[in-house]
This record gives structure tokens, C-alpha cells and sequence, in this order.
């Protein structure tokens, strides 16, 4: 009885960090390699989305979701959806996608293949990828990094 004890303080403590990690802000250096907005159909797994706009029969309407796609200092992409939250869920209270996208073009274009632009991005969520469950992080606000790419660490 003491081990099951034990198991589920461990399950409960695992649960109470997932929930942090997912709710607390996160930062990653990266170069952004491109913007774009993809019309959503949100069918089955649309619980998944931001709530958003419903029909008079209560089922979410397709809309367009702007995504940042970017490259980190260890060359791995990261896609962002980058939508608005509004005050539901989740808790992000973000209302300024646009122009967050508009700065993220901007970045793309400072820099070149010789000479990226490093931006720090502030970004909600984690990444998860299963199967057909795909849920991306948030960005928040973003940043030019000052420091070059030889300096970039482990840093946040």
C-alpha cells in the first residue's frame, strides 16, 4: 500500500508539471523562414483549436490561422500557430496576431543565408505530435537577438 501511495503522489506531481510546462512561457532562438495563413477546417479535432467563432448550430466556422515557421540554433524547424486567444481558452489573453505576423515578416527579411536574423520568440504550449493530434506553440512576442549565432546556448 506505502508503493501505490507513492504512485500516485508521482503521477500527481508529473500531471502538476505538464500543466506548468503548458501554461508558463517558454523561449527560443530562432531564425524565421517563413509566414502564412492556411484557411482551418476544424471537423473532428476542432476542441483542440482556440475557441473561436460558432454557427447558429454551435459547430466552430472555418478560418484563416496565420503559422510562423522558423529553423533553431541547432537547425531543427518549428512551426507556431500564431491566432489570437482572446479570454478563453487557452489562458494566453493574446489579441495582437497581426501584428505579430507583420514583425515576423519584417525579421524574415532582415537577414540572408550568410547573415540570419536571430530572434528571441516567447511563445505558450508545447510541442506535441501524435498522429493526427498536432498542437504548436504559441508566440507571444518576439524579439531581435542581439548576440551571434557562436554565442547562442542553452540559454532559456
Amino acid at each position: 500500500m506505502r508503493y501505490f501511495g507513492w504512485i500516485l503522489r508521482a503521477i500527481f506531481l508529473t500531471l502538476i508539471a505538464l500543466f506548468l510546462h503548458y501554461t508558463l512561457p517558454q523561449h527560443d532562438i530562432v531564425r524565421i523562414t517563413n509566414t502564412y495563413e492556411k484557411r482551418v477546417d476544424f471537423g473532428t479535432y476542432g476542441f483542440f483549436w482556440t475557441s473561436g467563432t460558432r454557427d447558429q448550430t454551435g459547430a466552430l466556422i472555418n478560418r484563416d490561422i496565420f503559422f510562423i515557421e522558423t529553423f533553431k540554433t541547432n537547425e531543427s524547424p518549428m512551426i507556431y500557430r500564431n491566432e489570437d486567444t482572446g479570454w478563453g481558452w487557452p489562458p494566453f489573453f493574446k489579441f495582437d496576431t497581426a501584428n505579430l505576423q507583420a514583425e515576423a515578416s519584417n525579421a524574415m527579411l532582415q537577414g540572408d543565408a550568410e547573415n540570419p536574423q536571430w530572434m528571441v520568440i516567447r511563445h505558450y504550449a508545447g510541442v506535441m505530435n501524435f498522429s493526427r493530434f498536432i498542437q504548436m506553440p504559441y508566440p507571444c512576442e518576439l524579439q531581435a537577438d542581439q548576440r551571434n549565432k557562436s554565442s547562442l546556448g542553452a540559454i532559456f
